[in-house]
């Protein structure tokens, strides 16, 4: 029994240390420098459809959160791993005696890697935010003066939508002026945000497309209008 016993100890036979390291982390180790070196050669992942940037830095796609989208994320996993991929390769290649140049194709900070915050969903947030959403409506002035007074749960909407009218060559005192900008809770500005880029059956099209080449004067009257559909505005 003792000479079982040390075949076959209580619980069976342990893996050692090196047995372990072997068979799953140096595994695990080749296989990131395997996808590391085939990086520069991936085709990136491509821009989702209907990305947009809002006043506050968030990103979403039809008025959702980027990130709690599947093309979101792989998008800005894509994008994380193009932009480390010179430090981590240089890294990779010091005991080689020469250090790798440029960046991977694809990686377009420019467009998605500034200002992408890490979003939380602490319980703190999410109650933040219902509570701005159930903010009554407001008159015009109230929700203009709101602007210059930071509130969590809240960002600054453009009624004139920003870059549409960018787009057509509007000046910027329109656009950044006192009376283009208020602050809605964020939840809203999100669905309003999705309402813009979505196909109205009403219109045809969407809003956003059907905006174009108006005047500053009618994007600024449908945007009122939008703002009391969608309880903002009383």
């Amino acid at each position: 029994m003792r000479q079982a016993s040390a075949v076959r100890p209580v619980g069976g036979r342990r893996e050692g240390g090196l047995t372990r390291f072997l068979e799953t982390d140096l595994q695990r180790h080749l296989q990131g420098l395997y996808d590391l070196f085939k990086l520069p050669s991936r085709p990136p992942v491509p821009i989702p459809k209907g990305l947009q940037k809002t006043d506050s830095g968030e990103y979403l796609i039809d008025g959702k959160p980027a990130l709690d989208m599947p093309e979101g994320r792989a998008f800005f996993e894509d994008q994380r791993e193009r932009r480390e991929w010179p430090t981590k390769m240089a890294l990779a290649m010091l005991t080689l005696g020469r250090l790798p140049g440029g960046a991977p194709p694809g990686a377009i900070g420019a467009f998605a890697g500034r200002g992408n915050k890490k979003r939380t969903s602490s319980s703190d947030s999410e109650r933040v935010l219902a509570q701005t959403n159930r903010d009554p409506p407001k008159s015009l002035k109230q929700l203009q003066d709101a602007v210059a007074k930071e509130r969590p749960g809240t960002d600054v909407h453009h009624i004139a939508e920003k870059k549409s009218a960018r787009d057509d060559g509007f000046s910027e005192k329109f656009i950044e002026g006192y009376h283009n900008k208020v602050r809605l809770p964020r939840l809203k500005h999100r669905l309003i945000t999705g309402f813009y880029q979505r196909y109205n059956d009403r219109l045809g099209m969407s809003p956003r497309k059907h905006l174009r080449g108006t005047s500053f004067q009618v994007r600024y009257r449908f945007g009122l209008r939008v703002l009391k559909k969608h309880g903002v505005l009383k």
